[in-house]
């Protein structure tokens, strides 16, 4: 305690600055590298501002000026009014315009009253604190209301980073009940905690702000390589990791798989056009999904060919799936061109294999629904064909 108290403003503004300067170059170069997400842009701009405060606060212990007072002060609730907009923009929550709009224009119209008609430090700080305050629940109601199933931890930690920033905040507005503190380059204990507080929360929520960035970035990259580009469904290799955790699963026994070809697809393709393939391709996924359980896996094996993926179910029951899957496909209308009637329609071959019990290997597996998907075809098309592995 003695060696925080030997401190004074000037040396811990200094650090501020050295510290915000640096990371501000940091959110910069964020800035350019992930600048396709919102609110990345305006997380640099508040962060440049909240630097530039920092710069002009370290000359008011020269000039003390209210000119110098109020634009530091400005700057300073202004970078935190928009790095909530920000995060808001970056979770996905719709910021309400009307409802910034009008805590700037108080900010402004609060530091012209209190820096030019009444100079009181007091009221200046008494009104600057609740507004912080309101920032940070409304940051963290932003935060806490969105969808963040990939990046949980540091959207945690930054609701601790704004939660502890709150309640210093308020234990300042305490700490300056006791009139010791009437300027911002007075040695307070009140003045003390704000600035340290400043250096460690900016360095916490900007550090945990992009390492949200980077765990959203990594997320995405991974379900852009796990889902085919056509049909946003899994890829090859996805459903082939999946089925290969299922298969080392006791829990998911028995377990069934469906091989699927859509019917003459080729035909499809050098009658209509490609274009109308991709089209009777989405329409026939779109198709199997209103079939599918929470717990089955569908992906995309090949051309025309799908797999589907169904743990815990049976030989009767997967027979009753397939039966169920064809009929909704085959009495599915694909709408192909500009005019309501031009629809078609197309049929799917399946090949069902079940594995009641025994540890089996996914090459067994595919071999058994290949050999049963070709009796199907062979069978005449449009029908399930079904191998049971005991």
């Amino acid at each position: 305690m003695s060696l925080f108290l030997s401190l004074d403003p000037q040396t811990m503004l200094i650090m501020i600055v050295i510290s915000s300067f640096l990371q501000a170059c940091v959110l910069i170069a964020l800035g350019f590298v992930a600048n396709q997400y919102k609110g990345i842009s305006l997380y640099v701009v508040g962060t440049i501002m909240a630097s530039l405060a920092f710069i002009i606060g370290l000359l008011t212990f020269s000039w003390e000026v209210p000119p110098l007072k109020f634009i530091t002060n400005t700057l300073v609730i202004g970078s935190r009014l928009v790095w909530a907009i920000a995060i808001g923009q970056f979770v996905g929550r719709k910021t309400t315009n009307f409802t910034w709009i009008f805590l700037i224009a108080t900010l402004v119209f609060s530091q012209v009253y209190h820096n030019y008609i009444a100079t009181s430090y007091n009221a200046r700080q008494f009104f600057m604190i609740p507004l912080n305050m309101i920032i940070g629940i409304t940051t963290i109601s932003y935060i806490l209301k969105s969808k963040h199933d990939y990046f949980s931890f540091t959207v945690y930690s930054l609701v601790f980073v704004f939660t502890a920033d709150i309640l210093l905040s308020f234990f300042r507005g305490l700490l300056i009940l006791n009139g010791k503190t009437q300027s911002l380059v007075d040695p307070s204990f009140a003045n003390l905690l704000t600035f340290m507080t400043l250096f460690i929360i900016d360095f916490l929520r900007n550090g945990f702000f992009v390492l949200m960035v980077s765990q959203r970035m990594y997320a995405d990259l991974k379900v852009l390589s796990e889902t085919d580009f056509l049909t946003k469904i899994f890829n090859r290799g996805a459903v082939n990791e999946l089925i290969n955790k299922k298969i080392k699963d006791k829990k998911s026994y028995p377990l069934s798989l469906i091989l699927l070809d859509i019917d003459y697809f080729k035909r499809i393709n050098d009658t209509y056009g490609h274009d109308v393939g991709d089209i009777v391709l989405k329409s026939v996924v779109g198709a199997l999904q209103t079939q599918l359980h929470s717990r089955d896996l569908m992906g995309r094996w090949g051309g025309e060919e799908f797999l589907i993926v169904l743990p815990h179910c049976s030989a009767a029951a997967v027979r009753d799936r397939a039966e169920s899957l064809r009929h909704t496909v085959e009495n599915t209308g694909i709408p192909y061109g500009t005019k309501t009637d031009e629809t078609l329609h197309c049929t799917i071959s399946l090949g069902v294999v079940t594995c009641l019990g025994k540890t089996t290997t996914l090459d067994d597996l595919l071999k058994s629904a290949d050999i049963a998907l070709y009796d199907a075809k062979k069978s005449g098309r449009n029908r399930a064909e079904c191998i049971v592995i005991s």
